[in-house]
């Protein structure tokens, strides 16, 4: 479930963590990008109080995941200069230092959170299995594994 720095970036792993009426391996990407954003900055930090955050006030029981103006909220919390863009390709070759992108991934959407590694290239956790951490620029993140171009990223 974990990498060796502390991350989730398996969130199938995650199967045994209820959320709402489902699990987080199913509908928890959203306080699983929201721990890890706030990680990049708190090693000491551990995901039991986001989740708790997050598990307590979802709508419809978790049936549609986390709810972004939530996400938002509750970053903001922690990093009031958070500010929330479409991601599209005007915004591809902008320097951030961190953040969460909220994407269409088809019949839904799918949470992961980034730092800056580098100039424009960014450490993105828990895309999928076989991408649980990687690191690209977001050119390359939004034609590879962007099938669908909607998107907002939350970032500082």
């Amino acid at each position: 479930m974990f990498s060796k720095d502390g991350f989730i970036i398996f969130q199938s792993l995650t199967s045994k963590i209820p959320y709402g009426k489902f699990f987080s391996d199913k509908k928890g990407c959203g306080w699983i990008a929201s721990f890890n954003f706030l990680k990049f900055d708190d090693d000491n930090l551990t995901y039991e109080d986001t989740y708790k955050t997050f598990n307590k006030r979802l709508d419809f029981a978790g049936a549609l995941g986390t709810n972004p103006f939530r996400v938002r909220k509750f970053l903001k919390k922690y990093n009031p200069e958070l500010k929330v863009r479409l991601f599209n390709k005007k915004f591809l070759n902008r320097n951030v230092k961190k953040g969460i992108i909220l994407y269409c991934v088809g019949l839904g959407f799918h949470y992961v959170a980034f730092n800056n590694v580098r100039d424009n290239e960014y450490r993105i956790l828990n895309i999928c299995d076989s991408c649980p951490d990687y690191t690209c620029s977001f050119e390359k993140f939004y034609n590879h594994f962007m099938k669908y171009k909607i998107a907002f990223i939350f970032y500082i």
